[in-house]
């Protein structure tokens, strides 16, 4: 068992689960500021990657990366891909070079990259990955419209959040500690 009697197992989903909100509403943020695709909205659900989902990671990888660099997509990619298996392929192939030359620029700290992760976009691993692909789009975008005000304020609240949830667990394990005394 884990901490506060949970499994290693349940401590895993929950962070699953976690992430796959974050991608969510970080993807719904974006919504809202950049007009997405026909096919994009066509795929772009809660819960997108928990499981892995192949037919929906050109689109969402189209979205990120034309908020991030409209003109570099339409260079290093061949798009729309039209179902045509060649063209997939290629996608998921660029797409791993692409995620690895901006891991390696920005430092993003993007692990675990690998064309498995292309071929089954999903998953724990997966979603760290989108989660920091993700915030790095929303910052490279709000950079280029200077709104890195707002940004200050999100990474504010983001650590009062990490303070507040420590802060619980903190108390729920000398609870549990007293309880035992």
């Amino acid at each position: 068992m884990a901490e506060g009697g949970r499994s290693v197992k349940n401590l895993r989903l929950e962070e699953e689960q976690r992430l796959s909100n974050a991608v969510f509403f970080g993807l719904y943020a974006l919504t809202q500021a950049h007009k997405p695709t026909a096919e994009f909205q066509k795929v772009f659900q809660k819960d997108l990657f928990l499981k892995p989902n192949a037919g929906a990671l050109p689109h969402v990888m189209h979205y990120l990366l034309t908020i991030y660099d409209a003109e570099e997509f339409r260079k290093r990619f061949h798009w729309p891909i039209y179902n045509d298996r060649d063209a997939e392929k290629s996608f998921r192939s660029n797409c791993l070079k692409y995620l690895m030359e901006l891991n390696d620029r920005f430092q993003l700290k993007l692990e675990d990259l690998s064309t498995y992760m292309m071929l089954f976009p999903g998953g724990l691993k997966f979603l760290k990955v989108m989660e920091k692909l993700m915030i790095f789009v929303i910052t490279e975008d709000m950079k280029k419209k200077n709104q890195l005000d707002i940004l200050e304020s999100m990474t504010i609240a983001k650590s009062n959040r990490i303070i507040q949830k420590l802060t619980e667990e903190r108390e729920a394990i000398n609870k549990i500690a007293d309880d035992t005394l």
